[in-house]
């Protein structure tokens, strides 16, 4: 419903150099920008709420305004919100590594690889109500209304990764390959919809930790 940003500028560079000139050790590297889409789940419809301007998704009961009569005593109804400004989400990508050409054809390859988020999409709860870890009750900042969402790109991830394997080309009958990732993966939330809103939607940093994509060992072996 909205058209795609055309000044997203999504640079790649990278490079290979052949540290001794026999083409037996080489030297890898590169960076770029990689634009995400943006889930098509969210709608952009243009609401006014309690005086801020947002883009409403979803509703319930449907698409409301606070004159309506649906926001009473009796009714407290909730909804998804998204949170403008928005920005498309993103990543800067770089890589370094080296490959080294050993006898019997095999080929050892170490690289670290790097990956900031930003603007990732992620869930904030914009009218937070209950108690607190010390039981002193919340009031919400709306009364009249339940439980309220908001989509909105503030999540800010990061990936490092040690990423060794050694493959041997197809000589005697026999190739294979073997690989090995050591990494780590942290985020403020993993998804717009999972695993739901931060602990504190007032402080989104205190959820900074590992994602559930978080695969901190990964050993793969393959051959023929």
């Amino acid at each position: 419903t909205r058209e795609t940003p055309k000044l997203n500028f999504g640079p790649r560079v990278g490079f290979a150099y052949d540290v001794l000139g026999t083409g037996h050790t080489v030297l890898r590297g590169g960076f770029g920008i990689y634009f995400d889409s943006t889930p098509w789940e969210i709608s952009y419809i243009d609401r006014t709420f309690d005086g801020a301007k947002y883009l409403f998704g979803f509703f319930t009961p449907a698409q409301p305004t606070l004159s309506d009569p649906a926001f009473s005593a009796t009714q407290t109804p909730g909804g998804f919100a998204i949170d403008g400004p928005v920005h498309q989400p993103y990543t800067e990508q770089f890589s370094v590594g080296v490959g080294q050409q050993l006898p019997a054809g095999i080929v050892l390859d170490a690289s670290y690889v790097h990956i900031l988020g930003l603007h990732g999409w992620m869930t904030r709860e914009l009218n937070p109500q209950g108690v607190t870890s010390s039981g002193v009750a919340v009031a919400p900042p709306f009364p009249g209304l339940g439980l309220f969402s908001s989509f909105q790109t503030t999540n800010i991830s990061h990936y490092n990764a040690l990423q060794v394997s050694a493959r041997k080309s197809l000589q005697r009958n026999v190739q294979f390959q073997v690989s090995y990732t050591l990494s780590k993966a942290v985020g403020l939330s993993d998804d717009i919809f999972e695993p739901g809103v931060p602990q504190d939607s007032n402080n989104i940093f205190a959820d900074k930790g590992p994602t559930l994509r978080d695969a901190r060992n990964r050993f793969v072996l393959s051959g023929i």
